[in-house]
């Protein structure tokens, strides 16, 4: 019996001390690969359009910041021919007009080539996914060579209507203007005028919505710096006020001490003088 008591006892099956094992992990939520590898490729289909107008921006920046320095050269060669004109230098004068020619000519090729920057910056970014960027020139405004066209023709043609004048205009080569696609300064001036004015006219309307929102930015900005010196003023009439008015109060009160400090020392004078003070004055009515 004892026998079968001890080997119920130690034959009965054993826990085991190893502890249980954990549960495994969930998972995180990962986006399908399919959605993060078509964000590659786009990703990387892009890289060399955005290299491009990159590149086409920086090029387009260059050539803008030329457009203003050729019309001022355009401008004081005008300014040049109209003053040899009225001194009567005839050589001088046709050189002159030479230079502004050749500068409105230049003026007109880097216009039709920043032109061709903003077309093909156009291109490229339309191929990338919206919202597109657009070509930042970083400049204010375009130039405008009417003014200087309009005087290079006036004062031309009063020297074609002098015969000194002419006669130096018939001798003179024009191996730079032939190399500009013109025959004389006659002919140079009135096609350059033309082909300058239609050129710039293009690129304002291509580059005008770049203008409208920088003018709409700096429209915005300044409204912001108007407001807040409006806040400072008022702020600083604010604290103006208030030192006035302590400047008054500190005015009142130290009024106020010289006549107590004066009778205090009028009390004093009369105790060490042993006199008793007047007395008080009545007023109407008192008795």
């Amino acid at each position: 019996m004892i026998a079968n008591i001890l080997k119920f006892i130690f034959g009965r099956s054993q826990p085991d001390p190893s502890p249980p094992a954990p549960p495994s992990p969930t998972p995180a939520p990962s986006l399908p690969v399919s959605r993060l590898s078509r964000a590659a490729t786009v990703q990387n289909s892009e890289r060399p359009i955005r290299q491009v107008l990159f590149t086409l921006t920086n090029e387009a920046r260059k050539t803008a910041k030329s457009l203003p320095r050729l019309a001022n050269a355009a401008e004081r060669a005008t300014e040049r021919a109209e003053s040899e004109f009225r001194t009567r230098a005839y050589a001088p004068f046709w050189d002159a007009v030479e230079q502004a020619v050749l500068k409105l000519a230049s003026l007109h090729e880097q216009s039709q080539r920043l032109l061709k920057h903003a077309e093909r910056y156009d291109r490229e970014a339309s191929r990338l996914a919206p919202p597109t960027p657009k070509l930042d020139l970083n400049i204010e405004t375009l130039p405008n060579a009417f003014h200087t066209t309009t005087r290079l023709r006036a004062v031309v043609r009063d020297a074609q209507k002098d015969f000194q004048f002419s006669a130096i205009y018939q001798q003179r080569q024009t191996n730079q203007l032939l190399a500009v696609g013109f025959k004389n300064v006659v002919e140079a001036v009135n096609g350059v005028s033309s082909r300058v004015g239609s050129s710039l006219k293009r690129l304002s309307c291509t580059v005008s919505l770049g203008f409208s929102e920088l003018a709409a930015t700096q429209r915005e900005i300044g409204g912001h710096i108007v407001s807040e010196l409006q806040g400072i003023r008022e702020r600083t009439e604010d604290l103006a006020s208030e030192i006035r008015e302590a400047r008054e109060e500190a005015s009142e009160s130290a009024e106020a001490q010289r006549e107590h400090e004066q009778q205090e020392r009028e009390m004093l004078d009369n105790i060490q003088r042993r006199k008793r003070p007047l007395p008080r004055r009545l007023r109407d009515g008192e008795y």
